[in-house]
């Protein structure tokens, strides 16, 4: 039984997450919004190289079928090299900043009719802003006081930060890091389409 001294690690997605792990690449919300968990994150084998399932493990009758998880590990050129290189990416900047993590999380947009989502974590030190578009469409989100904030890490190259804001793709994500240290954009990593 868990308790109010007990924590657990976050899925970036599962065997019994379909809809995500039937996608040949990952939407952005997952893997960008979970780099603050103060615990691991657990990324579910293959999904870093765009593996995916073929069918539901749950069959049209009820019963379950594990062996429907996940396809056999693809390796060396049919990996997706640069989903690859976006979650190494992603890895080594919540490595490079362990205690902006543990810091204090601020919601800023919470918008379910655009698909909008972005919170701030840090203080006066240092803060990164995690901004999500989970929607269908490319979105600029007004992010009141950009000034100093650079793209740490962003999920394809059309992201961009614009006049007190910053436009971001179909599905995609951006960190933006203020007065911490810059981070490589990814290129096309889960942004979707190009």
């Amino acid at each position: 039984q868990g308790g109010l001294n007990q924590a657990y690690p976050v899925y970036i997605d599962n065997s019994q997450n379909q809809q995500q792990t039937q996608k040949a690449s990952p939407s952005a919300g997952g893997p960008v919004m979970v780099i603050d968990e103060k615990l691991g994150t657990i990324v579910y084998y293959g999904t870093e190289v765009g593996l995916s399932q073929d069918r539901d493990v749950r069959y049209a009758d009820g019963s379950g079928h594990p062996e429907e998880s996940r396809l056999p590990m693809s390796w060396g050129d049919a990996q997706d090299q640069e989903l690859l290189a976006f979650y190494r990416d992603l890895v080594a900047l919540r490595r490079s900043l362990p205690g902006l993590w543990r810091r204090t999380r601020t919601t800023l947009i919470t918008d379910d009719a655009t698909g909008v989502y972005a919170y701030a974590c840090g203080d006066a030190d240092g803060r990164a802003i995690v901004v999500l578009n989970i929607g269908a469409y490319a979105q600029r989100v007004e992010i009141p006081s950009t000034d100093g904030l650079k793209i740490g890490l962003a999920t394809d190259t059309s992201v961009r930060l614009a006049d007190e804001g910053i436009e971001l793709g179909p599905y995609g994500g951006a960190i933006l890091l203020d007065g911490l240290p810059e981070r490589p954009v990814a290129t096309d990593a889960l942004g979707g389409q190009a």
